[in-house]
């Protein structure tokens, strides 16, 4: 039991990042491999940032990792179960994936809240790519600690409202960041960024 607690305590102190400007590129040091950011790196989510890279278990509980998609232009869907429009962007999720898929695209659903506001389980990720057809597009299962407001990093996701959407061009730089959802606005960057 004392070892589990120590182990915790280095964890928690393991994954303090080094603090900058916040319009910065900074410094991370993630030691969970399994979980959430996954490694030393310059990055942040502002404008041209390079991504963070993350590690996250997808809707059948395998590991999917940011990095192996390098090369790809990649959407992040940030949303939460119980909202509104976030169920209303899903809607179009496959359909965006399968209209963009060939030309080196990839539409990524991180859920960080249930439909009760709780944290999201794999069983979660697996009802909502169910119930919107997602078959192509992952659906990953996020945590709140990767959130720059209520979690505990300075450089991660900057939700300011449900969904917010960050594509990421093919160098894995911050090419564009929407809060809400704009079916238009996002096709259009999406054609932009091919």
């Amino acid at each position: 039991m004392i070892n589990l607690f120590i182990a915790c305590l280095i964890s928690l102190f393991a994954c303090t990042p080094k603090l900058n400007a916040p319009d910065t590129e900074i410094m991370i040091e993630v030691s969970d491999p399994i979980f959430g950011f996954t490694e030393t790196s310059n990055c942040g989510y502002n404008l041209n940032n390079s991504a963070c890279n993350f590690g996250l278990k997808d809707k059948n509980g395998d590991y999917w990792e940011l990095d192996e998609t390098a090369g790809n232009l990649i959407l992040l869907d940030l949303s939460a179960m119980w909202c509104a429009p976030c169920q209303k962007a899903a809607m179009t999720a496959q359909a965006t994936q399968d209209e963009f898929e060939s030309q080196g695209f990839l539409y990524v659903t991180i859920l960080f809240d249930d439909t009760y506001g709780e944290s999201v389980e794999v069983e979660d990720a697996k009802l909502w790519a169910e119930s919107f057809e997602l078959t192509t597009a992952p659906v990953l299962v996020g945590s709140r600690d990767m959130l720059t407001s209520g979690g505990a990093t300075d450089y991660g996701f900057r939700v300011a409202s449900w969904p917010t959407f960050i594509l990421l061009d093919r160098k894995q730089k911050i090419a564009f960041t929407l809060a809400g959802f704009n079916e238009e606005w996002i096709h259009s960057q999406i054609e932009n960024n091919l």
